[in-house]
């Protein structure tokens, strides 16, 4: 067994549950921000490239995605250079710091709790006459990586009865705010996920985002791709032609609800942890 030292450089939820279901499922000692030596560390997430003598080795990063300005854009690659082994939750990226010369690079998405989340009914909510358009995440304006002003431009169409969980929700109620929803969006054109993309698919309700985003590349069924080149209009029509064709409806069907579902199936916090294990083992 070995002792694997996280150490966190900043706070979210994302990165607590990663802490959890690697104390859950990995074969290792798992210790969070340590204060004793360990055998390989691990920097959750990562992004400013420390001063040398401070990095502790052998080590590995999670990197979470690119900012579009300097000079984070920059140090999204020189920071990964750091290290000696860098992880991404999407191949996107993963393939961004290949191409960076990046030397050990891998792709590990993570899990999606199948006993959580089950398929939805295939009726819809009756107490409503508009799209039911939800958002899993924070509306905040403060950070361009959200795409803070599609997503207020999509809470305002008039045919769209617009849902965020804005750190609002109890992880146990995940699962149903994402039933009751006919559409998830996610706005963002730097992600490195998101996790709604996975959870989404996992009830069987249909995902739009910009098609080049985190892991939507991974899935074809269930997965509304828009085009980045009209960043808002096409977005927004892609919405309106949902409405107004009722095209959410067959998204309704228990069969097209499987086909979305049977793609993360494999992709449990079990496959998520062991396979970090691999990278840890690789290192010592």
């Amino acid at each position: 067994m070995l002792k694997i030292g996280i150490i966190c450089s900043d706070v979210g939820w994302i990165y607590d549950q990663f802490l959890e279901k690697f104390n859950q499922y990995s074969k290792h000692d798992i210790i969070r921000n340590p204060s004793t030596l360990c055998d390989v560390y691990y920097y959750v997430p990562y992004y400013e490239t420390p001063p040398k003598n401070k990095i502790m080795r052998p080590c590995c990063a999670w990197m979470s995605h690119q900012e579009t300005k300097s000079p984070l854009k920059e140090k999204f690659i020189s920071s990964a250079k750091q290290v000696d082994f860098a992880i991404s939750h999407s191949k996107k990226y993963a393939d961004l710091l290949t191409k960076h010369g990046v030397q050990n690079v891998k792709q590990i998405i993570p899990g999606v709790d199948l006993v959580l989340y089950k398929t939805r009914s295939t009726n819809r909510p009756s107490d409503t006459n508009k799209l039911i358009v939800g958002y899993s995440g924070r509306t905040y304006q403060s950070s361009n990586r959200k795409n803070p002003e599609l997503i207020k431009k999509i809470s305002s169409l008039q045919f769209v009865e617009f849902r965020a969980t804005n750190g609002n929700i109890k992880s146990k109620d995940m699962p149903k705010f994402y039933s009751d929803c006919d559409v998830i969006v996610q706005p963002s054109l730097i992600e490195g996920g998101s996790m709604a993309i996975q959870e989404s698919l996992a009830v069987g309700t249909p995902i739009m985002c910009f098609q080049d985003v985190g892991v939507a590349q991974e899935f074809t069924t269930g997965i509304i791709r828009v085009d980045p080149k009209d960043k808002v209009n096409n977005f927004l029509s892609r919405l309106e032609i949902l409405w107004t064709t009722r095209g959410f409806e067959q998204y309704r069907h228990a069969g097209i609800m499987n086909q979305m579902r049977d793609q993360v199936m494999h992709q449990t916090w079990d496959v998520f942890a062991r396979r970090h294990d691999s990278v840890w083992e690789s290192l010592v």
